[in-house]
Parts: C-alpha cells; sequence; structure tokens
C-alpha cells in the first residue's frame, strides 16, 4: 500500500486497531468458547474456596489423627521391647539347660569354681511356674559378689533368696557357699 502522508496511515492503523479490540472483546462476551471458559473458571474458584474451607475445618481433627497415630506407634514399639525384655527375663518355655549355661558361664567369667547346681520341684503360679536353684560354689568374698553381680545382669530374673557362707576347711581362703535362688518360667498353653 501506498500512502500520500503518514496521517492516513495512522488512521488506518487506528482503524485496524479498534475492529481487533472490537472483535476481542465481541468474542469474549459472546463466543460459547469463551462463556464455557468463564464458568469453568468461576466453578474452579468456588471449588478452591470450598477445598480451603474443608481443609481448614478438617486439618486440626486430621493433625489430631497424625498425632494419635505416632503416639500408637510409638506404644506400639515401646510394648514390643517390654514383650521381648518379658521373654528374656521369664522365658515362655522352661528351657533350664539354658539357664545352667548362663550360671556355669558367669562361674568361669568370674573364677568361681562351680560345685553343682541342683533344680528343685516348680511350684505353680497361676501363669507363672517358680523353680528354686540350689547353688553350691567354692570362693572368696570378693569372687562371690562378682557372680552374684553376673547373677543379676543375667536377663533371665533369677532371685536369690538367701546365701550360707561356711569356711572351706580344705583352704582357709574359699569359702563354701549355698545360695538358694528361684527362677520363673511362663506355664505353657
Amino acid at each position: 500500500m501506498n500512502f500520500k502522508d503518514k496521517s492516513s496511515a495512522n488512521r488506518l492503523l487506528l482503524g485496524v486497531g479498534v475492529l481487533g479490540l472490537l472483535l476481542i472483546v465481541l468474542f469474549y462476551f459472546y463466543s460459547p468458547y469463551a462463556i464455557e471458559a468463564r464458568k469453568l473458571k468461576k466453578a474452579a474458584r468456588q471449588f478452591s474456596k470450598q477445598t480451603e474451607l474443608l481443609s481448614q475445618d478438617k486439618l486440626p481433627f486430621l493433625e489430631e489423627e497424625r498425632k494419635s497415630l505416632e503416639d500408637l506407634q510409638k506404644n506400639y514399639k515401646e510394648l514390643l521391647k517390654k514383650i521381648k525384655l518379658a521373654n528374656q527375663r521369664i522365658p515362655p518355655q522352661g528351657n533350664l539347660g539354658e539357664l545352667l549355661g548362663e550360671l556355669n558361664q558367669i562361674a568361669k567369667d568370674k573364677k568361681v569354681n562351680f560345685i553343682q547346681v541342683r533344680f528343685e520341684d516348680s511350684s505353680d503360679l497361676g501363669k507363672y511356674v517358680q523353680i528354686p536353684i540350689d547353688i553350691n560354689l567354692k570362693c572368696n568374698l570378693g569372687r562371690l559378689v562378682l557372680y552374684l553381680d553376673g547373677i543379676e545382669k543375667l536377663p533371665r530374673l533369677v532371685k536369690v533368696n538367701f546365701i550360707k557362707i561356711t569356711a572351706d576347711k580344705d583352704n582357709e581362703l574359699n569359702l563354701d557357699i549355698f545360695l538358694g535362688a528361684e527362677s520363673y518360667v511362663l506355664k505353657e498353653g
């Protein structure tokens, strides 16, 4: 196009701009696509507001549920630890050979002459069975204390009820020691 002056070119550009603006406005207000897009945008805003309100209403409840679940998991783990410890301290089976081995190992570690262990008749205590144990040792007083400390550190519950100490007739540095103890096991079934 050949324009004789700039003003006619400017008028043409202004006319095209106004016409383009008019088409955009008409499309925005009267086009079915634009109308549907505005409806969807309005529905999306309403949905977003409802979701936000719902989450604000439910958020404290959900937070309480999360904390409750965390507490439950923590308590469950602690309960499992307690059950494991209880099974070590009061085993579910009699396995007296294992207890004998533990007592013998303590005697070896503490350099105590382990003379004899005798298990007496057990007593029924409801859920548990009490097993009396007679332990005969030969050692000095210091080694006795170490042996008793070893029994205290056993995972199994062994209760020493009394200690009888007499002088060793063969060796004046040693003592004849009798320990009256008891251990417990869970009843089967």
